[in-house]
C-alpha cells in the first residue's frame, strides 16, 4: 500500500465570486457571524453543520459565497 506524501490541489466549482472575511462566532450548528473585510457584519449559512471544530477557531479567515435559489431569500451568503 502507498502513502501519499504531498497534497494534491482542491478544485470545487463556485458560481459566483467569493467574498472574504473573518469568522466572529458559530451560532449553531447552520449559521455563523462574519465580519467581512469592507466592514459589514453579515450572518451565513454553512453549508456542513458538522462540528468542524478545527476550522471554527474565532478570528479564522473564511469565504463566502453569494447565496442563490430559496436560500437567498434568508440570507446573502
Amino acid at each position: 500500500m502507498s502513502t501519499l506524501t504531498s497534497a494534491l490541489p482542491l478544485s470545487i466549482p463556485l458560481a459566483g465570486e467569493l467574498v472574504r472575511g473573518t469568522l466572529l462566532c458559530r451560532r449553531d450548528r447552520f449559521l455563523a457571524e462574519v465580519r467581512l473585510d469592507s466592514g459589514n457584519m453579515v450572518e451565513a449559512h454553512c453549508v456542513n453543520p458538522g462540528r468542524m471544530e478545527a476550522f471554527v477557531e474565532e478570528g479564522a479567515t473564511v469565504w463566502l459565497s453569494t447565496a442563490t435559489g430559496e436560500k437567498s431569500t434568508k440570507r446573502r451568503y
